[in-house]
């Protein structure tokens, strides 16, 4: 007896519309993740989410922006993000994206399900991350995944992800694969589909919204700069059916 995969679709969107398409997202106006220890950020808002020649612009504001634009109590160090409305659960999630070129903000993809400390559902793909050397590249992500908010509850490595800062679209994708005939769950991560990594321990089990967004982070380090871009070309959603077979 052997396993195959098939994939059904559940979501597609190549952003071809004049306006995001509020039927499936929804652009956050929040903030999260700020930190005694570390420089202070403005969340991200709507403003800094909008479409422009079949891409969704998500913009980042930093430390030298003196525009109109105002985030969460500071005008400087505002992102932007969008997240489904609906919640999926395991599939394959694919972004053609292309990040932002400098150091000094994240471009994110990740799905989250929150409900309590111990409820914290997770996967992410988070770009830059620390080399090899202990230095932020853009060439490097961080790929990770958690059940709660503890050390113990999560899975999380940096990867080299290939030379994804040359200005092109790259095709950023998790595998989210569910526990079934007595196989156990796993993730993994592949940019241009190509195998990077994969984990097995704390994996998610919640239907979660899947979020893409560019914001600023305590440890990011500075933002020398007025506003930096990622573009995306498309996001798919798929479900992933094992069905047995000889």
């Amino acid at each position: 007896m052997v396993t195959s995969t098939s994939y059904s679709q559940e979501l597609f969107d190549n952003f071809s519309g004049e306006t995001l398409d509020r039927s499936i997202w929804k652009a956050a106006n929040r903030k999260w993740g700020e930190h005694e220890a570390g420089i202070s950020h403005g969340g991200v808002v709507p403003a800094n989410v909008y479409l422009k020649d079949g891409k969704l612009v998500i913009c980042g504001n930093g430390d030298l922006y003196t525009g109109a634009v105002k985030g969460h109590g500071q005008s400087q160090r505002v992102g932007g993000a969008v997240s489904t409305r609906k919640r999926f659960g395991p599939g394959r999630y694919e972004v053609c994206a292309k990040i932002v070129s400098k150091l000094g903000v994240l471009s994110a993809f990740w799905t989250f399900y929150y409900k309590n400390r111990d409820m914290n559902h997770e996967i992410d793909i988070e770009i830059p991350a620390l080399d090899s050397s202990g230095n932020y590249n853009l060439n490097w992500g961080t790929l990770a995944n958690w059940r709660g908010i503890s050390a113990d509850d999560n899975s999380s490595v940096n990867k080299y992800l290939g030379n994804i800062a040359d200005g092109n679209y790259h095709i950023f994708r998790f595998d989210w694969i569910a526990e079934i005939d007595g196989q156990p769950s796993k993730v993994a991560w592949y940019v241009d589909n190509k195998l990077l990594y994969t984990s097995s321990e704390s994996i998610p089990d919640k239907p979660s919204h899947f979020w893409l967004g560019v914001w600023f982070p305590w440890w990011i380090g500075s933002a020398d700069f007025q506003t930096e871009f990622m573009f995306i070309d498309w996001v798919k959603i798929s479900a992933i059916s094992d069905m047995a077979g000889k």
